[in-house]
């Protein structure tokens, strides 16, 4: 009897722990257009434009309907909440989708929330129905996939190499690719292979974090794979108590590693560091309003400490205000994380 009322206890005791646990409420949709023309997707409140060779990704809650360019009538594909889907477009209302969840798990793939591997999808959209688009990872071949086709591999978090090809035409190649904690990469090459990378031909790449920034951020520098080390951050937002304004829903996080935060002079360290104000008047410099960024890619940015960045293209590539902009992650949220190579120091407070 003791042992039977210990156990109704225990059970009465983790009850609401488990109950509090929050139910997946959205699916993921990451649509794709590898055509060269633009096409539209809409869900009640929020129509979408998507360009030529670009990316977006839907949130849908249970039971949302989708409507593809004008049709009158719904999608009939049904998107179940907790789950990951590719959509892409072939043009004249044509599309395929793709559940990542479901094929993960078919193909007894790592779990994508796993951080201690990545996970890679690679899709081939060449406008030449002919080309085998040939993967290989460590100079071994990992994926060969016809038109219409997208594979997937898992790598290890750390540096690995990487090539993409189609016979013997190299596509591209990097000894610089790593696997992130928590990370799941979309890749899906459009155009003609037979051109030139930019202009022809077009990898389409979306970076997906499956762990909230925090955790994340954590897990990476952790990894310790050079220079993406974040333990300043880490540091200073938990000095700052700063944790919630870079979970909330709604926000491009600009994160610089620690040899940015390391390369500044000692004095504008103890400047900002020291004092409770400066320190969240600085990392309050590094957060923006998602849905409130410019349609225009070179507008000014202004961020939460009411400071604005200027945004040039330059010969290397984009900076915003002082800081290279590396590349861009997707969060559970949907916020985003964009990785920067300079610490965006605020104007000075008198």
């Amino acid at each position: 009897m003791k042992l039977r009322l210990i156990l109704c206890l225990f059970i009465l005791l983790i009850t609401p722990a488990i109950a509090q646990e929050p139910a997946p409420s959205v699916a993921y949709l990451h649509v794709f257009n590898p055509t060269t023309s633009p096409f539209m997707l809409a869900m009640p409140g929020d129509t979408r434009t998507i360009a030529p060779y670009q990316t977006t990704t839907f949130a849908l809650p249970a039971d949302t309907p989708l409507f593809l360019n004008e049709q009158a009538s719904a999608l009939e594909d049904i998107y179940n909440v907790g789950s990951r889907y590719v959509f892409v477009y072939f043009g004249r209302n044509a599309y395929t989708v793709w559940n990542l969840t479901d094929m993960a798990l078919v193909h007894n793939e790592a779990d994508v929330t796993d951080a201690d591997t990545s996970v890679w999808w690679i899709g081939n959209y060449f406008t030449e129905p002919s080309a085998t688009l040939t993967v290989s990872v460590d100079g071994e071949p990992a994926l060969n996939l016809g038109y219409g086709d997208l594979g997937n591999f898992s790598a290890p978090i750390d540096y690995f190499e990487i090539a993409f090809s189609v016979g013997d035409t190299v596509l591209f190649s990097s000894n610089q690719a790593f696997g992130e904690p928590y990370y799941t990469s979309v890749v899906i090459f459009a155009g003609d292979y037979s051109g030139r990378m930019g202009r022809d031909y077009v990898p389409m790449v979306l970076d997906i974090i499956e762990a909230d920034f925090m955790t994340w951020m954590s897990a990476l520098t952790q990894a310790d794979i050079p220079p993406y080390l974040y333990t300043v951050a880490q540091m200073l937002i938990e000095n700052a108590e700063a944790q919630a304004d870079f979970l909330a829903d709604d926000r491009v996080i600009l994160l610089p590693y620690d040899d940015a935060f390391n390369a500044l002079a000692f004095d504008t360290r103890m400047y900002f560091y020291n004092d409770p104000d400066r320190l969240s008047h600085l990392l309050m410099n590094h957060l923006l309003v998602k849905s409130e960024m410019p349609s225009d890619p070179a507008a000014p940015l202004t961020t939460l400490a009411g400071e604005v960045l200027e945004v040039q293209q330059a010969r290397m590539g984009l900076r915003i205000g002082e800081a290279g902009y590396i590349t861009r992650l997707l969060l559970p949220n949907m916020s985003e994380v964009w990785l920067i190579d300079g610490v965006l120091l605020p104007s000075v407070q008198e």
